[in-house]
């Protein structure tokens, strides 16, 4: 019991240190350097399973807890993290028993192939699916080590009553730990993810009140010289007109730009009520179609019925021509922008897909970032209006893209029902 306490502290060791690396200022979210770091802090927690290990149950059979350490390294570190620590265990094994070099990476290749195939796609999973999988993989793991000490308990002469209470006891502890340390590393990334959100939110605010109190104070005179040039061109002969016409467009964009800032500022949702999915997004389908001829793009719409929920149904179809918009300005000939609403799990889900050029995932999480555009000619300002409204309607936004292939936004919504009050008005 003492060395399962003592394994217990040593698992709990990479989770402090990280913690404690998340709070300090050379902390930085770059996912390959923290992956790495994860690798080498779930590495040296294996090593010294390797080197103590929780009991010798027979002679040529010791139990240790290894595959805890290198499980968590590949669930949070991917295959850099997993890699990492499983070289560093390897290497340091080989150097420890020598003789047990070649059947040991054997045994760990055979132990943690399925854990390879997957080790790309588990930071993405929820809580609950990892620790099924982590309960999957090392009871797969718990029953090959079974099966191993039966074969030496019954060519040596041992009885398994004498070995039953300290192997009921070290099941129990590999197969909760996985589970312990699981629930450990979701509060932390969760409490991380929260100061991102809170950071985020704090600058937006700074931003919105700059950008409305700056935008009104432009309007005014913006709105004063387009009257004066007006008053101009009625006198101006045909050269100077065209020049005027020219100037009076520029002051018409800069009056667009100044209303997004307001709207950034205050996405104020003025008229909530139901909203029918299908019409709102055949109505930004209706608008769009004469752009998309003309850029050389189809639009393909597929919205199952009665899909209802709520917010401002005219800032709500802004946000889908903003997008659909930008999935046509990302297509080059030929362009395709399939459009679908459907409910999955009591959420309308909108998913709005292109096949243009794509984006690297460095641009998608730059994406909705003030004043961050991939257009030559964007100022950045429809997305974050886009952002700002679909938050404000209690929605949510995924972005997923490929370079080359194309993009694609999922948003979500939570349902409402026709006889039920908006949430919103509240």
């Amino acid at each position: 019991m003492k060395d399962i306490l003592v394994h217990l502290f040593i698992m709990t060791f990479p989770p402090h240190i990280y913690q404690i690396f998340m709070l300090t200022r050379f902390y930085k979210r770059e996912k390959k350097r923290n992956r790495f770091l994860m690798g080498i802090l779930m590495g040296f927690s294996g090593l010294f399973s390797i080197s103590y290990p929780v009991m010798y149950l027979v002679p040529d059979f010791y139990w240790d807890l290894r595959g805890v350490p290198l499980l968590l390294a590949f669930i949070y570190g991917g295959y850099y993290g997993g890699f990492t620590a499983l070289g560093m265990m390897l290497i340091f094994h080989g150097i420890m028993f020598p003789s047990f070099g070649v059947s040991d990476v054997i045994l760990y290749a055979a132990g943690f192939l399925p854990v390879l195939f997957r080790a790309r796609e588990f930071y993405q999973y929820p809580s609950r699916k990892k620790i099924a999988l982590s309960l999957i993989y090392t009871s797969m793991g718990t029953a090959a080590l079974l099966i191993w000490l039966s074969y030496i308990v019954t060519h040596h002469g041992f009885v398994w009553k004498d070995l039953l209470p300290q192997v009921s006891l070290l099941v129990t502890a590999q197969l909760l730990l996985p589970v312990l340390l699981i629930l450990w590393f979701q509060h932390m990334l969760r409490h991380d993810q929260m100061s991102i959100e809170i950071q985020k939110a704090e600058k937006l605010q700074h931003l919105s009140d700059l950008a409305a109190s700056v935008a009104h104070e432009i309007r005014n005179p913006l709105q004063v010289t387009r009257g004066y040039l007006q008053i101009s061109q009625k006198e101006a002969d045909e050269k100077l007109g065209r020049y005027l016409s020219i100037a009076i467009g520029e002051l018409d964009q800069a009056e667009k730009i100044i209303s997004e800032f307001l709207l950034f500022a205050k996405p104020e949702l003025t008229e909530t009520g139901l909203i029918n999915l299908g019409d709102s997004l055949q109505q930004a389908v209706t608008m769009l179609e004469p752009y998309a001829s003309m850029s050389g793009a189809v639009i393909e719409l597929s919205c199952e019925d009665h899909i209802f929920i709520a917010g401002d149904s005219s800032k709500l179809k802004q946000a889908f021509v903003n997008l659909i918009k930008n999935g046509i300005e990302s297509t080059q000939t030929d362009g395709l922008i399939r459009i679908r609403g459907y409910v999955r799990k009591h959420k309308a889900i909108i998913t709005i897909t292109d096949n243009g050029s794509g984006m690297t995932k460095e641009e998608i999480e730059r994406l909705g970032a003030p004043f961050y555009t991939t257009k030559s000619k964007g100022t950045g300002l429809g997305l974050m209006v886009t952002t700002r409204l679909i938050d404000a309607m209690r929605g949510k936004m995924r972005f997923s893209s490929e370079v080359g292939t194309g993009s694609e936004v999922m948003i979500t919504f939570p349902l409402t029902t026709k006889n039920r009050v908006s949430i919103l008005e509240e």
